[in-house]
């Protein structure tokens, strides 16, 4: 038996993700699976963390690993208990209790405390707070009762077919390099690809709101295109961003895990496009008088 590339082992890691997703969509208004999948988006939060926190011990940066996982793991269910409780105020008073612990443990030894410090609580913002958001995203109150189904699942979509066209035109069509420090094999032409899949898949999911009657996914050719396009961008920039952290470590991969490196590679992108859209949410739902 053939050898399993790493084209396969990433489709396989990809096409469990996409199970365990549509799972968690499809189920989502059952109570023990809302459940599960606030444990699951903590549980990740915290892999994550754990994952960001190696990449800096391996630059030196001394950082106490339970006090940051358990406070990003805290910080990402404070979004999925914020919800039944009428408490929306609660993520922002967990992230700055956890800043206060982190600070506070600090206090015994405020040797290399700056430099730990930024270190512990930088996940809070880039990690935790992006998961909370999709949290809140899946549950968000449309008056269809599945409309946060709807936009994660355009969330989802549209941030990862972007990787999708990316290495696909990057494959065919790529010449010249985008990032060659951070990332050599991305091209722009791969970029211009992978911005193309996402306006695409923007067009599309609309389309089929609109056949099934979901009005909040019901948009206007601009903001279809604006969003598509933007979610495009910001995907892009998610996994240069984590590039950084890599390349400054000297590691290829945030992990070991086959088929997605690691957890961080594997949210890199949505990390900032799930905040995009839960704005654009809170702005929409407002203005519709659902908020």
């Amino acid at each position: 038996m053939a050898p399993t590339t790493e084209f396969q082992k990433r489709l396989i890691a990809s096409s469990l993700s996409a199970v365990v997703v549509a799972f968690f969509l499809l189920f989502s208004r059952v109570l023990w699976v809302s459940m599960l999948a606030a444990l699951t988006a903590a549980g990740l939060s915290g892999v994550a963390c754990w994952e960001y926190i190696q990449l800096a011990r391996r630059k030196g940066l001394p950082c106490t690993l339970w006090l940051c996982v358990g406070a990003s793991v805290v910080q990402t269910l404070a979004f999925f208990v914020a919800l039944p409780l009428h408490l929306p105020l609660l993520p922002l008073v967990t992230g700055f209790t956890a800043v206060a612990a982190i600070i506070s443990w600090h206090f015994r030894t405020p040797e290399s405390s700056l430099a730990s410090i930024a270190c512990e609580v930088f996940p809070l913002l880039y990690i935790a707070t992006p998961l909370g958001f999709m949290l809140q995203i899946l549950n968000f109150p449309g008056s269809s009762g599945v409309a946060g189904v709807w936009w994660l699942f355009y969330l989802v979509a549209v941030t990862k077919i972007s990787d999708v066209g990316a290495y696909c035109a990057g494959k065919l069509f790529g010449r010249k390099r985008l990032a060659p420090i951070l990332s050599p094999k991305k091209t722009i032409e791969g970029a211009i690809g992978g911005l193309l899949a996402s306006l695409g898949m923007s067009l599309l999911l609309v389309y089929a709101a609109g056949l099934f009657g979901e009005e909040s996914l019901m948009l206007k050719m601009p903001q279809v295109l604006t969003l598509g396009l933007l979610l495009g961008l910001l995907s892009q920039f998610g996994d240069l961003a984590e590039s950084v952290f890599k390349r400054d470590a000297g590691v290829k991969d945030s992990n070991r895990l086959p088929g997605c490196g690691g957890i961080l590679d594997l949210l890199d992108s949505l990390l900032f496009t799930a905040p995009f859209v839960y704005l654009y949410l809170q702005i929409w739902g407002r203005s519709k008088g659902v908020l």
